[in-house]
């Protein structure tokens, strides 16, 4: 009766023992864990910044865009004949004869050849 109780003590303490050491490798590595975790939270927040700060480029940039395109906009719609004369040209020092220039933009063909004569243009 006695060496079973001694067996038991020693199996309890064994158990004891060993959860005891589960336990201090699981806070052993739990630590780690959040080491880890610390580290990487931290790139990740360095990243956000980086990106926040491309973000804001680019906005900044897109509203410039817009506000070109809008100038671009209203100055195409103040002098659209001066786009149209110079697409002509344009045209006509690519080797375009009138017809095709006149086809292409839909113009009366008239129009394109006195531009081309003008200009110096094919005609």
């Amino acid at each position: 009766m006695v060496r079973k109780l001694v067996e038991a003590i020693n199996q309890r303490t064994l158990r004891k023992f060993g959860e005891q050491q589960g336990l201090d490798q699981l806070t052993l590595e739990l630590a780690e864990v959040k080491e880890i975790a610390d580290v990487l939270f931290t790139r990740l927040d360095s990243r956000i910044e980086a990106v926040k700060t491309v973000e804001a480029s680019l906005d900044a940039k897109i509203r410039m865009l817009q506000a070109l395109v809008g100038r671009a906009e209203t100055l195409e719609t103040k002098h659209p004949e001066r786009d149209r004369l110079s697409e002509i040209s344009a045209l006509g020092r690519e080797g375009l004869g009138a017809e095709e220039i006149a086809d292409r933009l839909e113009l009366p063909i008239g129009e394109v050849e006195l531009v081309l004569n003008l200009k110096g243009g094919k005609s």
